[in-house]
């Protein structure tokens, strides 16, 4: 298997709380994001490439674009587009803990090497159903998996930075955190270089 610098899962809140303006501004985001020049010259930097798939999260789990190695502007954009064509997978309960389990499982199947592993989960609210996040979190160290937030802040939970910080991120992990959900693009921007240049 070929070495790669980072294998990334982005790890997307698509909960019955996220509505679908709200769920499309994740999304266009998330393809703004891949879009920067600076986010490109940062992946095609890294020996070996990135690579990335994306997961969206509510009572369960699905791989809405499984594993991409990217190292071009071309891989980047098949990537976004892929993300744009996807549907929406589901609108249930928020299974956070849950979420981290398969993200966790998903790791095991990245097609290169990476030096480093990283689950990137963002979501505006606590988890409510199954097992919270306390259990995959450690299990996430044991196996040397960094998880870092984005907390997206609403009025129907303003404590979420508090609930990530405490429950979410591992311990070498980070929050940026989203004012609301106009401001995620440039969250998740900021993010995703300090994801890719750090690791």
């Amino acid at each position: 298997m070929l070495a790669c610098a980072l294998a990334l899962i982005l790890l997307v809140d698509v909960s019955g709380s996220i509505s679908d303006e709200n769920y499309k501004l994740q999304r266009q985001g998330i393809v703004q994001a891949f879009e920067d020049q600076s986010v490109r010259n940062t992946i095609k930097a890294q020996p070996g490439g990135v690579a990335l798939s994306l997961l969206e999260w509510s009572s369960n789990v699905r791989v809405t674009v499984p594993w991409r190695v990217v190292k071009t502007n071309s891989d980047i954009e098949k990537f976004s587009q892929e993300i744009l064509e996807a549907p929406r997978s589901s609108s249930n309960l928020t299974a956070l803990g849950h979420a981290l389990n398969k993200a966790i499982e998903y790791m095991e199947e990245v097609p290169c090497d990476p030096e480093s592993k990283i689950i990137d989960v963002s979501g505006d609210g606590p988890s409510n159903e199954k097992e919270e996040p306390d259990e995959p979190r450690n299990k996430a160290i044991t196996e040397s998996i960094v998880i870092n937030g984005l907390p997206i802040i609403t009025i129907v939970y303003p404590e979420i930075v508090d609930y990530y910080k405490e429950k979410v991120i591992t311990p070498n992990g980070f929050l940026v955190e989203a004012t609301d959900f106009e401001d995620f693009a440039k969250a998740i921007r900021r993010k995703i270089i300090l994801e890719i240049a750090k690791y």
